[in-house]
Order: structure tokens, then C-alpha cells, then sequence
């Protein structure tokens, strides 16, 4: 595919809705679906003024699925070994999200 006349490698970072409809996705996930380095994704972003995801005090977050409530419920059947290569992240990690998940379900349940 060319844009402006030069032949782009990566066309579909190049399509603004579908880079700003992934924006919740990692960096890690977009390279790996679209083949190429987690640099060019974090360009791209760049370039479109797409925002890290980021925690509520502000900071970024490196994995997000690990603080979205309704990813570790629908992931939580799988084993450790299994999330974490979805996700990406270490075995601590997903850990420790879990066990607080797992502890906001229990102090929401028992309220």
C-alpha cells in the first residue's frame, strides 16, 4: 500500500479509527497482531495523539487487562501459565491482580 506516494509496511497503523477503537489494548498485543515492533506502535500513537491507558492516579499502566474488572471474571478460569501469555506480563504480576481482584469480590460480596 503507498501513502503519499511512499510504500507503507504496517497500512493498518495507518487507519486512525482502527488505532483509536484499539486504544485500550497493550502495546505488546497490538505488535503482535500486526507484526511489527511495540516501537512503531507507541509512534503511531504518538503521531494520533492516542493516550497510554492509564491507572486512576494517573500514572500509566502497563497491563491493563490486569485492572479491568471484567477481563480478570472473564479470564479467571484460565490458568496462570495461560493469562499470562495472553496478557504478556510476568507471573507476579497477574498474581498479585488476581489475589486483589479476588479481594474486591469477596468485600463487594459480603456487603
Amino acid at each position: 500500500m503507498k501513502i503519499s506516494g511512499q510504500t507503507v509496511l504496517f497500512p493498518i497503523l495507518h487507519d486512525a479509527a482502527w488505532m483509536r477503537a484499539n486504544a485500550h489494548r497493550t502495546v505488546r498485543d497490538l505488535a503482535a497482531e500486526v507484526g511489527c515492533s511495540h516501537q512503531l506502535i507507541k509512534l503511531r500513537r504518538d503521531d494520533l495523539g492516542i493516550e497510554a491507558v492509564r491507572s486512576p492516579g494517573g500514572t500509566p499502566v502497563r497491563y491493563p487487562e490486569l485492572v479491568d474488572e471484567r477481563w480478570l471474571a472473564e479470564h479467571d478460569h484460565l490458568s496462570h501459565r495461560e493469562a499470562t501469555a495472553l496478557v504478556g506480563c510476568s507471573l507476579g504480576h497477574l498474581r498479585n491482580a488476581r489475589q486483589e481482584f479476588r479481594a474486591r469480590r469477596r468485600r463487594g460480596a459480603s456487603s
